[in-house]
């Protein structure tokens, strides 16, 4: 004859057919009882948004929004961790030392004089020679431009020269 496995937690519940159906039972009571343990566990309660970000390279307090800092996927509230301010300035930085190999005392102390062309003071930008890279003066932004359509070529602002003389 067979053996009977007994259930304990059901008085006089039928007995257990095969070992396969008391493991089963067995399995769906250990759920049960995880599900309730689950339930039972403090919640997490995630903190509120800030606000307010203090940027790492300034060190002010800024409104944490999408106006004052750039996004990132990195950052714990979706934000960079220095402003956007920052970030342009430091960027200004990299590009000079990479582009032309000065640091900014060096950037400022050019640009705080005039224009070698007309002598404006207004927004003064660093001239270079595209081919060689080699930096060549301070210029305003309107007489670079104007190199720059000429294609930097000499005979080319000549015949403009010559045009504008005779017209």
């Amino acid at each position: 004859m067979p053996r009977q496995y007994v259930r304990r937690t059901a008085p006089g519940s039928k007995p257990y057919q095969t070992p396969e159906e008391k493991r089963a039972y067995h399995r769906e009571m250990q759920r049960i009882h995880r599900a309730e343990l689950y339930a039972k566990r403090p919640q997490k309660v995630e903190p509120p948004k800030p606000t307010h970000r203090v940027c790492v390279e300034c060190h002010r307090s800024k409104p944490l929004d999408a106006e004052t800092f750039y996004s990132s996927k990195q950052g714990k509230w979706g934000y960079q961790t220095q402003c956007k301010d920052c970030s342009r300035s430091k960027a200004i930085v990299y590009n000079y030392k990479r582009k032309y190999g000065l640091s900014m005392k060096e950037v400022d102390a050019m640009k705080s004089g005039v224009c070698v062309i007309c002598g404006a003071k207004k927004k003064l930008v660093i001239d270079h020679c595209h081919r060689s890279g080699k930096i060549r003066n301070v210029l305003c932004n309107d007489c670079n431009s104007g190199l720059g359509m000429f294609h930097d070529n000499p005979e080319r602002l000549r015949i403009a020269a010559t045009y504008l003389e005779a017209h």
